[in-house]
């Protein structure tokens, strides 16, 4: 078996050791509160990492490593393994076409796992169990993200964000779902499938979607209404061969993909689509999501 294991660096290695950032090192000699966690987080990621590489080599597989902000391409292998939290895999997995990925939580005291069925502690157990064939796995949907026919962006797992630029001016589109069109004006327009929906979108008032569903949803980030026009299309649910519409009234309109690292300039008169992608991600170790 050949594995890629896609790691990321810790807060404290980017900002203490990389870059030696001033106003972070202050704060570490002042034993500041805002990074009480970050020497602690940072020896446990090592740990993490040491462990999963030393596991691999006692069972066999080929592994090699790959930074995430270099994964861009990680089809040639068995298995990929991420190291961090549920940043680290999704970004795996904008490069990942079917390829399984298991993902291990380095730092689950500060680092969020939601996708990451692994730990330090359990790694050699679900390794063996997937060489065996005895993981479950979860086929998780994903976004495919249109901008004027054209397909511009990696498969969506968690979420697409239709907003402005500046997250203080208003955003105005016309929507077009089941129901409409209808012409809004918001702090954006959130859209997610089952994997996403327990991030952003649900806090912002959709609703938790059961792991393998193949349904996705969208829900209005603080819709604008007046005296005279009412804003009924707030939320819903989508499915298979459905699609999401809108039309961009704006010239500084932003989708961010799966978070702020992917940024797709929308401009005014765009029409973006969302809709299921073709390919789903397989997540193993999370059958009972």
């Amino acid at each position: 078996m050949k594995a890629l294991v896609v790691y990321k660096k810790s807060l404290y290695q980017i900002y203490v050791e990389e870059r030696r950032e001033p106003r972070i090192l202050q704060l570490l000699e002042a034993g500041d509160v805002s990074v009480a966690r970050l020497r602690r987080d940072h020896r446990e990621h090592l740990a993490t990492l040491s462990t999963v590489r030393s596991v691999l080599a006692r069972e066999g597989v080929r592994a090699r490593l790959r930074y995430r902000a270099r994964a861009d391409h990680l089809q040639d292998g068995d298995l990929v393994v991420t190291v961090g939290g549920d940043g680290t895999l999704l970004e795996a997995s904008h490069a990942v076409a079917s390829t399984p990925i298991l993902g291990v939580n380095s730092a689950p005291g500060g680092s969020h796992g939601f996708f990451c069925a692994a730990t330090r502690r359990n790694f050699r157990e679900l390794l063996r169990r997937h060489m065996d064939g005895d993981l479950g796995a979860v086929r998780f949907q994903r976004l495919e993200l249109r901008v004027e026919g054209r397909e511009v962006a990696p498969p969506a797992l968690n979420d697409v964000l239709y907003t402005h630029r500046n997250p203080a001016h208003t955003s105005r589109y016309i929507l077009e779902v089941p129901g409409g069109p209808e012409e809004q004006r918001s702090s954006g327009l959130w859209v997610a499938p089952a994997a996403g929906s327990t991030a952003a979108i649900r806090s912002a008032g959709g609703r938790r979607l059961p792991a393998r569903s193949r349904r996705f949803q969208f829900v209005v980030r603080e819709p604008f209404r007046d005296e005279a026009r009412g804003c009924r299309l707030v939320r819903g649910l989508l499915g298979r061969g459905e699609t999401l519409r809108l039309r961009s009234k704006m010239r500084d309109g932003v989708c961010y993909v799966d978070g702020p690292h992917i940024a797709v300039r929308v401009r005014y008169g765009d029409v973006v689509q969302v809709g299921l992608h073709p390919r789903p991600l397989v997540l193993l170790g999370l059958g009972g999501r």
